[in-house]
């Protein structure tokens, strides 16, 4: 929805379109793998908040953390120049920051196969780290209520 308004906005304000119609494709490719990333994600911070009985502190902190590292807030190029290879690999990137930079033409296109491999990767660990908790926590859960 957003991006349909976008592209109704005024010239100035208007979303331009993608750099090349290569750059169209990778970017669909990349938001396709941003979906299964945040999906992996959140399913991953649900099964952290299977066991906890006392608040939902640690749900809001990860996704807190997912979204001040992905580039929701301040885009991470804006970011120290001594950080932005941490910023690049780590999994956040993959959320927002990849898609963009494959969209505004900032990543070369040469480098969209390396940067939704890089978000596959990702995917596979968050899943793998999820299977792995979900079967430990699923032993020990404890239903309350009636």
């Amino acid at each position: 929805m957003i991006f349909l308004v976008s592209l109704l906005m005024p010239l100035g304000y208007r979303l331009s379109p993608p750099v090349s119609l290569v750059a169209l494709l990778w970017v669909v490719v990349s938001m396709s793998s941003a979906l299964f990333l945040c999906t992996a994600y959140g399913l991953l911070i649900c099964v952290v908040r299977l066991n906890v009985s006392w608040g939902n502190g640690p749900m809001y902190m990860m996704m807190l953390i997912g979204g001040v590292l992905s580039g929701g807030y301040l885009p991470l190029q804006l970011w120290p120049d001594f950080m932005q290879t941490f910023l690049l690999l780590q999994p956040f990137a993959g959320y927002l920051d990849i898609p963009v930079r494959l969209y505004v033409g900032s990543m070369p296109h040469q480098s969209a196969f390396w940067a939704i491999g890089l978000q596959w990767i990702w995917i596979t660990v968050f899943i793998i780290l999820g299977r792995v908790l979900i079967s430990r926590r699923l032993r020990t859960i404890i239903v309350q209520g009636g």
